[in-house]
């Protein structure tokens, strides 16, 4: 065993469960954790576990009301949530012990199956379409089993050791339809998400490339030309040496530590001259193939882990060696940090075995790191790095691997994304675009990267190959348009998603939550995998399928939980509790924002930087009273943990011919925040008037004006003579411009568009477009199905 003394973790954990909670009846020990979480262990030799694990660091919760009744042999322990009942307690085979639901009624055999939802997986590498996904802490009958008996135990000093024996250690969830409330209590026992810096929710540009310094400053630079806004620029591998003849020996040189100085001769002012356009950067790690004799730093790292450098011997990696891994951050890593490398990009894919059994190097890796690059509180500790397994949520972000380029893959990502949130991971980052193999179609991108807009990262990125095309302006029209605008939009939307990702960390809700979240008895809300929620305010449901050759639209069937929804994009707003056939053209995805919805926006210049904005833009959806809380703080340190954070709350409220809305920042005003703000808020969907601000009438609403305001100052508008828009407006924009697009006789369009502007019948309309083409007639049938009645 090593001395873990010599690299400490500091690992925060809740210590031993209050004897109170605790009930030993026969081999078993049950742990009352939550009112809806029991631990079950089983041992012969009744040693029970009380050190924290790899996936569980924090058993003790208090105290839990419960009730114990013992009758001949037979265990009933209850709570409000659940009855565990122990039949034998000598025995951990098939229905030994049973657990019912409360909510469902549904009762669990020890060793049935379970109607458990799926979790997410390891990697997508090499992969088109779905994977086999794990399992998470949520369930349609109620119950859900997290099985850690496969987890290594932390020792004083955050150290993986492992288990005297195998044994029974199994967590119940046992929260019904609740599925916040398992996650939550999940967050509880393993560890909330930290909140990631702000910066990584910006566009990151990446490729597996041999970029030249020159050559990758100019595509950055080429993004600024563009006015697309960048905050993340990574390196992969090329950054170091790859490629000497007769001595490498490990995939053509993926590990390394020594600067390539044929493609970087001054790497330091590389880091600044990316660092002064206001981009971040990570470097690309490999860390399996060990430490070589060629590296720069190799006679260093050798003496720190007491290694003769003389014999000039490749020094393997050791992930269980807290000598070895203390020499791999503070002699290999840190000169990097000092020179400013933001963060790393950890690329394991090298197997899951190591010199310690059951441990994964991978969540080596991500523990290690994560701690390490948090040590000083000046700076936000992140991992980038593929999933590591229960637990995994506490070192975001993940990378996903290398998936191949196609639809099949494109498919599959949203539901993976979102099903994450069922083990509590958030932070998926793809490969937007694809990384290899398949069929490169800008068609195929565009959908790709509107996805990346709507989910946790947006991170562009593919193979050494001159035919990956991931730069915008690469594309011909109107691609290049579409992909500026998407990446332009990610930008704006960076207030709205930093407080869904403050959310995640404080209240558990995940940025991203699949659809049965909302309406968990519904059976639809589960037959739709790729609709999920983005945020408390909008829901997104992205193009995954390429358009009809013959319309350039794509036609999709889509189920809207119960309310009221608007298509942000296309304005057309859709009647909750039903499927509606709706049409997408190439600049559009599904996105729609709820009855009430109030979105923030940066509504200042593109630029590289993430700071609060001096400008905001309020979107605001009436037809429904809401309160949306906007969280800001400096976007870069740890004082989050301390509270230090400025909150502005925004609440809507309406009558049926007036409506108010006000916006009450907190006071004092906190450095990180501009003192003066240009503040202007979009009413979607209404006309309407108002006695003291600046108003503007618009197709689409009214836009009320502030000007520049106090960061502190309460704000009160009361739109007065409130009418609602005419909802078959944006609906008859969209008809028109399908119109124009077919092939068609002029004459036969104008007919077609007159009989829905005079909103002839079904019957009537449906007449005109038999003799039109099948596709056609589809896409305008669809349109039929949105026309409201007046």
């Amino acid at each position: 065993m090593h001395d873990t003394s010599m690299f400490p973790v500091k690992v925060k954990t809740k210590g031993k469960v209050a004897a109170g909670q605790i009930i030993i009846h026969g081999d078993y020990r049950f742990s009352i954790l939550l009112d809806g979480v029991i631990r079950i262990e089983f041992d012969r030799s009744r040693r029970f576990v009380d050190e924290p694990t790899q996936a569980i660091l924090h058993r003790n919760q208090g105290n839990i009301p419960y009730e114990k009744r013992l009758t001949k042999d037979v265990l009933a322990i209850e709570t409000g949530r659940f009855v565990l009942t122990c039949h034998d307690g000598a025995s951990n085979t098939r229905g030994a012990f049973s657990i019912m639901c409360k909510q469902t009624g549904h009762v669990h055999e020890h060793g049935d199956d379970i109607n458990m939802l799926p979790g997410t997986g390891r990697t997508l590498d090499d992969v088109s379409g779905p994977i086999p996904l794990g399992t998470g802490v949520v369930s349609r009958d109620g119950i859900a089993i997290l099985d850690d008996g496969d987890s290594l135990l932390l020792d004083q000093n955050g150290w993986p050791y492992p288990r005297p024996r195998r044994t029974t250690d199994l967590y119940a969830f046992v929260y019904g339809h609740d599925y916040l409330g398992a996650l939550s209590a999940y967050y509880q026992l393993s560890g909330p998400v930290p909140l990631i810096p702000r910066f990584m929710l910006g566009n990151w540009w990446s490729r597996y490339h041999p970029y030249t310094d020159r050559e990758l400053l100019d595509v950055v630079d080429g993004f600024a030309d563009e006015n697309i806004p960048l905050s993340v620029a990574i390196v992969d591998m090329d950054w170091h040496i790859t490629a000497i003849p007769g001595v490498q020996d490990y995939h053509q040189g993926w590990t390394g530590y020594t600067v390539n100085k044929t493609l970087f001769p001054k790497f330091r002012s590389f880091i600044g001259a990316l660092h002064k356009r206001g981009v971040k950067t990570a470097l690309n790690l490999h860390p399996a193939g060990g430490v070589k004799p060629y590296e720069q730093r190799y006679k260093a790292f050798a003496e720190a882990v007491d290694v003769d450098h003389e014999r000039k011997e490749t020094i393997p990696f050791d992930s269980t060696d807290p000598v070895h891994m203390k020499a791999y951050f503070q002699v290999l890593l840190e000169p990097f940090e000092r020179m400013g490398i933001d963060f790393w990009w950890i690329d394991w894919q090298q197997g899951k075995t190591s010199k310690m059994t059951g441990l994964d190097p991978l969540w080596m890796l991500n523990h290690l790191h994560f701690h390490h690059h948090g040590r000083l509180p000046r700076k936000r500790p992140v991992t980038f790095s593929r999933w590591s397994g229960k637990g995994a949520q506490r070192y975001p972000i993940g990378f996903s691997g290398d998936a191949h380029i196609d639809w099949k893959s494109l498919h599959f990502q949203p539901f993976f994304t979102a099903s994450a949130a069922n083990i509590g991971f958030s932070f998926w980052s793809h490969d937007i675009g694809g990384h290899m193999a398949g069929a490169e179609e800008p068609e195929l991108y565009v959908r790709w990267l509107q996805f990346g807009c709507f989910s946790p990262i947006l991170r562009i990125h593919s193979t050494a190959n001159r035919m990956s095309v991931r730069e915008p302006w690469r594309h011909e029209e109107p691609y290049r348009s579409i992909l500026g605008d998407f990446m332009r939009l990610r930008f704006k939307l960076i207030p709205y998603m930093y407080t869904a990702a403050y959310l995640n960390h404080a209240r558990h809700v995940p940025m991203i939550l699949p659809l049965y979240y909302m309406e968990p008895e519904n059976d639809k809300a589960y037959r739709q995998p790729n609709t999920y929620l983005f945020g408390s305010e909008l829901l997104v449901h992205p193009v995954t399928k390429p358009m009809q050759a013959s319309t350039r639209r794509v036609l999709e069937r889509i189920y809207l939980p119960k309310g009221s929804w608007t298509n942000i994009f296309s304005g057309i707003t859709y009647e909750g509790g039903k499927t509606h056939a709706m049409v997408f053209a190439l600049d559009e995805t599904g996105v729609f924002a709820k009855a009430g919805a109030i979105v923030p926006l940066d509504g200042g210049p593109y630029q590289n930087q993430t700071d609060n904005p001096r400008q905001l833009t309020i979107l605001v959806y009436p037809g429904a009273d809401n309160t949306y809380v906007l969280y800001e703080d400096d976007g870069k340190s740890q004082r989050y943990l301390g509270r230090d954070a400025f909150m502005t709350t925004y609440t809507l409220s309406e009558t049926e011919d007036t409506l108010r809305f006000v916006m009450a920042p907190d006071t004092p005003r906190r450095p990180y925040i501009p003192a003066r703000r240009q503040v202007e808020i979009v009413f979607h969907g209404i006309q309407a008037d108002s006695d003291i601000h600046d108003i503007r009438h618009a197709d689409t609403g009214t836009i009320v004006s502030l000007g520049t305001v106090k960061s502190t100052e309460t704000i009160v508008i009361d739109l007065y003579e409130k009418q609602v828009l005419d909802v078959n407006l944006p609906v008859l924009a969209n008809i028109e411009q399908c119109l124009i697009g077919m092939a068609l006789d002029p004459s036969v369009k104008t007919r077609i568009y007159e009989a829905f502007e005079q909103q002839h019948s079904q019957t009537a309309i449906k007449k005109l477009l038999e003799d039109i083409g099948e596709d056609h007639r589809a896409i305008l049938l669809a349109y039929l199905g949105m026309m409201k009645k007046r």
